[in-house]
């Protein structure tokens, strides 16, 4: 119900200038980035720049995540992702949740969009499906660095995250293709459903326990 209203709202909003002027602040942000730096939205980096740019370039520097100038289901099903990413072991504010969820505010309380905001949010998003997808795919730890009495190998470098968003774009299956880049293994979507169980536990409110002295291994 919530995501039926929030969508109504949305559609009921005027974005202002209009699509053109979005294409082209996103090229302008896309191509007048000095070498070295990385792409920044409100001091907070965007670490696929690489990816970022081929993407962008790609499809002529239209924004991935507006329909007719109305956010898309297709940001909705990344933002629900990215919300209960830590039942995966990762951290949503790394995916920039705070800021996506500050200009997705925004838009429900104005009748009006900048259009700098729009494209603030289209490079949030894009960034974020990209990066999560590294992360379900390669994982978060590099075990060359981190873990090299693993013994295990990185796997092939070559996965094309820009390719990977635009066909999720097009079959509107973003939750699909992210499911798709995270381990096949059935452990480790038993351990998921396991962790969900207890982030639930973690959200309850539990009576505090007053003891007279405190408890030691053995105790009953």
């Amino acid at each position: 119900m919530y995501r039926i209203a929030f969508t109504a709202i949305l559609l009921l909003t005027t974005f202002s200038p209009g699509f053109g002027g979005v294409t082209e602040s996103i090229r302008k942000f896309i191509d007048d980035k000095t070498e070295g730096p990385a792409y920044k939205v409100d001091n907070e980096n965007l670490l696929c720049g690489k990816e970022l740019h081929l993407f962008y370039v790609n499809r002529f520097y239209d924004p991935a995540w507006f329909i007719r100038n109305s956010f898309s289901n297709n940001g909705f099903d990344l933002l629900n992702y990215v919300r209960q990413v830590g039942q995966q072991g990762l951290q949503p504010a790394d995916y920039h949740l705070f800021l996506i969820e500050e200009y997705l505010g925004k838009m429900l309380s104005q009748t009006t969009v900048d259009t700098a905001d729009i494209m603030k949010l289209d490079l949030l998003l894009t960034d974020a499906f990209m990066l999560l997808g590294l992360h379900l795919y390669y994982g978060k730890v590099d075990p060359e660095n981190e873990g090299a009495n693993w013994k295990m190998q990185r796997k092939d470098p070559g996965l094309r995250m820009d390719l990977r968003l635009e066909e999720a774009l097009t079959r509107s299956e973003v939750e699909m293709e992210l499911n798709m880049l995270a381990p096949g293994y059935k452990a480790y979507w038993m351990m998921k459903e396991e962790l969900a169980y207890f982030l639930k536990l973690d959200e309850m409110l539990w009576p505090a326990i007053l003891l007279d002295k405190p408890v030691k291994p053995g105790d009953t």
